[in-house]
């Protein structure tokens, strides 16, 4: 007998775009909700386990399938080797970063002095405002008879490197691997004199969001997925179309983690509130919401739109208009490729105006929420808004509706459906009066203002414009870099 509800799970389809332990969060759950068989599970999560450093937990899940053949032969050399990197690492990395920090601290009160001179009118040259980069060695020896003097190895950036992997490989502190990786970032980047090549920097900032998601930091994740997208569009990377477009794609499946876990969901929320800062959520929505990232979605990953529909929903009063016809462009233009109830209700409401197909669809997308990884903690916000909508919808068309008449459609009873009503109405999420005589919810007209209409649909006219011409601009450029190199 096939599980129940295993349908409407897309896990398959974002596994291959996930880091192992996102992966392993992803099958405990669809474990708890008892989605698919319990062998097959552990199966797949062994050989996720099998790419990481959590030899503890992969001999753990060996144990209990009972397939001691899937343990590595030197897995007790691998559980050596992880351990010796995590003493080094406390050892000589912690007395490093000291240093460094320390030396951070003496240099920018050199630069803060050079522009008091320079305010001053005193003489400063352009490079005494500027961070003094320092090799180890200077390092070593400018410690050297203080009392901070330690010992450090030469290869002691490596060491923070390889000190940092293991602690989030090997799952024991991913809020140490986040520290030390922001540190990175910040501090060793910038002033450490060896020169650090685009790519590296690339994998710190992979790794500084992977460490925040798994650590459950999502306040910051909007900074990290920046920082991401600088760096794949640096032109010092020299990364092709087809490079970009992976990174984009990783990118956009794992910014689902702190958008729907956090800013719309109720693990990083109060009861009723939406995230904890709206207006970070908001401009996250339209970084995701973007062109490029419509786009990338359409053509290599339109499994997302599943997300992106619930987004319309959730989100349907923060989102402009533009934003919004966008979804539906993009939804439409996709619908021979992939069938997904979300999507399909955002059709049935807003293309094809069925309101009996869209309250089949939300039903349908009531029980996938339940086997989704993302959307399971935001399905309660979602059923509203959804209910909401249709219910607009259904009362824009026929201009007045009788209450006993919403409430067979919402599933409600009359006198539960008429309190949702005026609840509404009190909370403005609706336009509308009761006539109490006639038991029926009249909606208010409001006359389309034309002028606005006009600028929304110039602005996003301007917007797509300069878009393509930055896109244009970019290719023309690595073209010529290609040539030259």
């Amino acid at each position: 007998m096939a599980p129940i509800k295993s349908r409407y799970d897309i896990s398959k389809k974002l596994l291959p775009y996930l880091d192992p332990h996102m992966g392993i969060r992803v099958l405990d759950f669809l474990t708890e909700k008892k989605v698919y068989n319990e062998a097959d599970l552990q199966k797949a999560r062994i050989q996720l386990l099998s790419k990481t450093c959590n030899f503890e937990r992969l001999e753990e899940e060996v144990e209990k399938a009972k397939m001691p053949d899937l343990l590595p032969k030197d897995i007790e050399e691998l559980k050596e080797k992880a351990q010796q990197v995590q003493e080094d690492g406390m050892t000589f990395g912690m007395a490093f970063l000291r240093m460094l920090h320390q030396y951070e601290q003496q240099d920018a009160a050199r630069i803060k002095q050079a522009r008091e001179r320079a305010s001053d009118g005193q003489t400063s040259g352009f490079g005494d405002t500027q961070p003094r980069r320092v090799t180890v060695q200077e390092l070593r020896d400018y410690w050297v008879g203080t009392e901070h003097e330690e010992e450090i190895p030469d290869d002691v950036v490596q060491v923070m490197w390889q000190f940092a992997k293991t602690a989030y490989e090997t799952g024991a502190d991913y809020n140490i691997a986040t520290k030390v990786l922001n540190f990175f970032a910040d501090v060793v980047v910038p002033y450490m004199a060896d020169p650090w090549p685009a790519s590296k920097k690339l994998d710190i900032a992979w790794g500084i969001l992977a460490a925040m998601i798994m650590h459950g930091e999502f306040d910051m994740s909007e900074e990290a997925i920046g920082r991401i997208e600088g760096a794949i569009e640096q032109s010092t990377l020299k990364l092709g179309d087809l490079e970009m477009r992976v990174q984009r794609v990783w990118l956009l499946h794992w910014a689902f983690f702190p958008l729907f876990l956090f800013f719309f969901g109720r693990r990083g929320a109060g009861e009723g509130e939406q995230g904890r800062n709206p207006q970070a959520a908001t401009k996250f929505l339209e970084w995701l919401l973007a062109d490029k990232n419509l786009s990338i979605v359409q053509m290599t990953a339109p499994h997302l739109l599943r997300y992106y529909s619930a987004i319309a929903v959730i989100a349907c009063k923060r989102l402009k208009a533009e934003q919004f016809e966008s979804l539906l462009s993009a939804i439409a233009a996709t619908s021979h490729r992939v069938s997904d109830p979300f999507a399909e209700l955002l059709d049935a409401l807003f293309v094809s105006m069925d309101l009996e197909k869209s309250q089949e669809k939300l039903a349908q997308c009531s029980e996938a929420c339940q086997v989704d990884f993302f959307l399971v903690d935001a399905k309660e916000d979602f059923e509203e808004a959804a209910r909401l909508l249709i219910f607009e919808r259904y009362c824009r068309i026929h201009s007045s509706v009788d209450i006993d008449l919403i409430a067979r459609k919402l599933n409600m009873e009359p006198e539960e459906a008429e309190v949702w009503i005026v609840n509404l109405i009190r909370s403005a999420q609706l336009d509308a009066k009761i006539d109490a005589e006639r038991n029926r919810v009249v909606m208010s007209t409001v006359v389309p203002n034309v002028y606005q209409q006009v600028l929304d649909k110039t602005r996003g006219s301007i917007v797509r414009t300069n878009f393509l011409a930055q896109q244009c601009e970019k290719r023309e450029k690595a073209a010529r870099e290609r040539e030259e190199g």
